[in-house]
């Protein structure tokens, strides 16, 4: 059920009212028996949420040991995307140098010209 569910919020978040649905997306990605399966969904979704807390969640996502070379990938492309739509956020964020994922968003754009 939840995996149809997805689709909602996804157009949800995609006409700007995804925010309210921060702590379910968490949810899915940390606690739910199906964590697994439904995150890929779930990190591209939240990259139609460019808020503060969403990169939190990704960032925290993109630590956790369970989390593949492919979807650290799909974490890095979801952030660029919420930076791209909320430059402040970005400059705001940029002030931490020893943030794992930032600087995995870095190398990839350095890789990428």
């Amino acid at each position: 059920m939840e995996e149809h569910q997805l689709f909602v919020y996804e157009a949800l978040a995609k006409i700007g009212a995804g925010n309210q649905f921060l702590e379910l997306f968490e949810f899915m990605l940390f606690e739910d028996f199906f964590k697994e399966s439904l995150s890929d969904h779930v990190i591209m979704i939240l990259a139609y949420i460019p808020e503060k807390k969403t990169f939190e969640i990704l960032d925290r996502l993109f630590r956790e040991p369970w989390i593949k070379e492919e979807q650290k990938e799909l974490i890095i492309d979801s952030c660029r995307h919420i930076f791209f739509v909320n430059s402040v956020l970005e400059s705001i964020l940029k002030i931490d140098s020893t943030n794992s994922l930032l600087n995995a968003i870095s190398e990839r754009e350095g890789e990428n010209g």
